[in-house]
């Protein structure tokens, strides 16, 4: 006859880091949900066009957007100032955003910065695509992953609008 302590203990053997998987996957989608709450708002305030949009994933609609950013491609984890670029957005939807650049990049994490609500915004990234456009310009798609607070990265603070 086996206890429950022991049922126990063999089931945190076969997945000793179980429960921490579980909190880093909450954590990280924790941290897209308020992301895409970040654009759903930017979205909604700047387009009076469109009728407001609703959150959820089957209501990710693209709206064409310009906004002015700065792209700030990463590096193991930390912003390349020195390569940081501005740029447009072409569209923007509840989970990222197109951009329009100049010329092609490797897909990467990226902090694409941009105002909006009065204050400077910063979010993390991921370019999944970029395409030729024609005439020397490309768009570049990025999958939104979360906030980015300015406190974790100061140097950030130094992109002006």
């Amino acid at each position: 006859m086996v206890d429950r302590a022991d049922s126990a203990a063999a089931a945190a053997n076969e997945n000793p880091h179980g429960g921490e998987a579980d909190m880093l996957f909450s954590s990280a989608r924790n941290q897209r949900m308020k992301a895409q709450r970040l654009l759903v708002r930017i979205v909604n305030a700047r387009n009076k066009d469109v009728e407001s949009y609703i959150e959820g994933p089957r209501e990710d609609r693209r709206v064409n957007l310009t906004l002015p950013v700065w792209v700030v491609p990463l590096d193991g984890g930390r912003p390349r100032m020195a390569d940081a670029f501005s740029t447009v957005t072409r569209e923007v939807s509840a989970s990222g955003m197109s951009l329009v650049v100049q010329q092609p990049f490797s897909p990467g994490e990226v902090i694409v910065s941009l105002r909006a609500e009065g204050q400077t915004l910063y979010l993390r990234g991921r370019i999944r695509h970029v395409d030729p456009l024609g005439a020397g310009i490309w768009h570049a798609g990025v999958d939104v992953a979360e906030v980015v607070e300015p406190v974790d990265f100061p140097e950030l603070e130094s992109l002006s609008f």
